[in-house]
């Protein structure tokens, strides 16, 4: 059908680059008034969005293998983005913020269908970090599944039911003390949530019919 595998590099130099996959030969480069923290491309490669260090969210059209620019979006919250997650079926995607939230759109409308506050207040700040700053939002893998997962800069993961966002698990990750949360990610099946703490990883399962039961998670 024409399509090459592309890998899309965020970079603090005010662009995304897009590279072959096989060959790194540069295919296009984006440009934005901003360093670039996350770019991610939807599932079915019609659409991709890109946040960095401003309070905008740049959606972008594929058009003829080409990525053109169709809207910006403003990012509630007066802070940095740094994760874009795109849900299964392409049309939702949701951005995770400096500011302690994680907001989730729509491509058919303007405004954000969902916010979701982190635990600690991300009005607390010191010269190291924000505790309640959101640095990574996964949507799950399976359409079936309908869960959502963000995590805060420390300790907490929180875990969202997609179908109506009303109901929402936090589970608190590392035992009692302060640890980073580095990254997290769903498995293929969805069956295990993974979670990078500063000193191992964390498993979850997942029980997939009731959706919201996590025992206590063992390193590995």
């Amino acid at each position: 059908d024409g399509y090459v595998p592309k890998i899309f590099v965020s970079s603090n130099d005010n662009c995304v680059h897009i590279l072959a996959l096989n060959t790194l030969a540069s295919m296009d480069v984006l440009h934005f008034p901003v360093p670039i923290n996350y770019s991610s491309v939807s599932p079915d490669r019609e659409y991709m969005a890109v946040c960095g260090d401003s309070t905008d969210l740049y959606l972008f059209r594929n058009r003829q293998y080409r990525f053109e620019r169709a809207m910006t979006l403003e990012i509630p919250g007066n802070d940095h983005s740094f994760c874009v997650s795109w849900h299964p079926n392409g049309t939702m995607f949701a951005v995770a913020s400096q500011a302690g939230q994680c907001s989730v759109w729509d491509i058919r409308k303007n405004d954000p269908i969902c916010r979701i506050m982190a635990k600690f207040d991300s009005v607390q700040r010191s010269a190291v970090h924000v505790r309640g700053a959101c640095r990574n939002v996964k949507f799950c893998k399976q359409r079936s599944t309908d869960l959502l997962a963000f995590s805060e800069h420390m300790r907490f993961v929180h875990l969202v039911d997609t179908r109506n966002f009303a109901a929402e698990q936090v589970v608190r990750c590392g035992g009692n003390g302060d640890q980073h949360i580095a990254g997290m990610s769903f498995s293929g099946d969805d069956s295990s949530l993974f979670v990078g703490m500063d000193d191992g990883i964390l498993s979850y399962d997942i029980n997939l019919v009731q959706r919201r039961s996590f025992p206590y998670g063992d390193f590995f």
